[in-house]
């Protein structure tokens, strides 16, 4: 996201200022999943962990999947139009790199949640929508009782106290995880949830009720994701440790990689200080 003033742009006159937003072709995650639940590579083995990707059988589940669509079949670029289950620990690698960041500078998001995360046409994860974000100190009270809040995406310590920090956003993350791992499901869809009021919805997640395990989660993903939905917000896990134990879980895979190669560290950390300076600047003028 940059900031920009109108008269910087050819052929403006009113100095209004302007705010320019990368494109993101692939939309939200949301959509991105939903699109792809049809062409989801699974490659979980009986234990429940990941095998090495057999790249013939997830062509030969794209050529069937194009013949009962009618599609043309297209095997050239096969995992442009599919996405494996290595694949949805990446997408969650990249995020929790960027909360790690945010929270490095002390920022809250306080609605991390797969609508707010846009995928690039290289499958470039971008953390969006800073609405409720608010910088400095380690936590933040919101005393506006009208301001509306993504309860399904917050733990019950912050439903009842409406006090965040970087273990709300923790929480937050293990629902992100799983609406990965689900391909975009609603995190507690039933009827009995729906009924609850805010305060009835975090007894009852006190009472130890949590998201049931997603169907194309591996077992270290489901024991990261539970260690976010500790009831103690001090037993929680950082999202710097979070980042490592996802790339651990990434170094047992097939390529044992990320999209992100991050060795050009210099033009990196100058993207990230400039982002950190807007950041900033944006959500001074909020408070």
């Amino acid at each position: 996201m940059s900031f920009f003033a109108e008269e910087e742009f050819e052929g403006s006159g009113d100095g209004r200022p302007y705010i320019l937003l990368e494109y993101c072709s692939n939309g939200s995650l949301v959509s991105f999943l939903k699109d792809r639940r049809s062409s989801f590579y699974s490659h979980l083995n009986e234990s429940n962990n990941c095998a090495p990707v057999d790249y013939h059988a997830m062509e030969k589940q794209w050529l069937q999947l194009c013949d009962t669509r009618g599609w043309e079949s297209e095997t050239e670029n096969v995992a442009h139009h599919m996405v494996s289950t290595e694949e949805l620990i990446k997408f969650a690698h990249q995020i929790s790199r960027g909360m790690a960041y945010l929270s490095s500078r002390f920022i809250i998001h306080r609605d991390l949640a797969a609508r707010n995360i846009l995928v690039t046409d290289g499958r470039i994860m971008k953390i969006s929508d800073f609405g409720l974000a608010r910088h400095g100190g380690d936590t933040y009270t919101v005393s506006n009782v009208f301001i509306a809040l993504p309860i399904l995406w917050m733990p019950p310590d912050a439903i009842l106290s409406r006090e965040f920090s970087e273990k709300s956003d923790v929480w937050s993350f293990g629902v992100l995880l799983w609406e990965i791992f689900s391909l975009s499901l609603v995190p507690f869809d039933s009827p009995d949830v729906a009924k609850f009021s805010a305060v009835a919805f975090a007894e009852w997640l006190l009472e130890g009720h949590q998201l049931a395990q997603p169907a194309h989660a591996p077992n270290a993903i489901v024991s990261l994701m539970q260690s976010c939905w500790c009831l103690k917000p001090e037993c929680r896990p950082t999202f710097s440790e979070l980042y490592a134990r996802l790339d651990e879980i990434l170094s047992t895979t097939d390529t044992g990689t990320s999209y992100m190669l991050l060795e050009e560290t210099d033009e990196v950390d100058s993207r990230l200080e400039e982002l950190d300076r807007q950041i900033f600047d944006c959500l001074q003028q909020q408070d």
